[in-house]
């Protein structure tokens, strides 16, 4: 399948951690613009925790994808499906 070649999977893989991270930090950034106070480093940790596990999830999903194509080379791009 398209899916299962590396520069397809790891702009799949890279594409939805970005994009979690990228809609978090944009709703902190916007509150300090409006001049809401937020503790800034409770906020940054749970992005960071967000961030872990929208990774692990994707990797997971990624692995078995390509198990399910039956790549016998998933190792590598196991890990660099979030290392992207």
């Amino acid at each position: 399948p398209w899916y299962a070649s590396p520069p397809y999977s790891f702009l799949l893989g890279g594409v939805l951690p970005f994009g979690s991270v990228c809609i978090e930090l944009f709703f902190i950034m916007s509150a300090l613009w409006l001049h809401q106070i937020y503790y800034m480093m409770g906020f940054l940790l749970t992005v960071l925790l967000i961030l872990g596990a929208t990774c692990a999830e994707v990797s997971v999903v990624m692995s078995y994808l390509q198990l399910c194509s039956e790549d016998h080379r998933w190792w590598w791009k196991s890990f660099m499906n979030c290392a992207s």
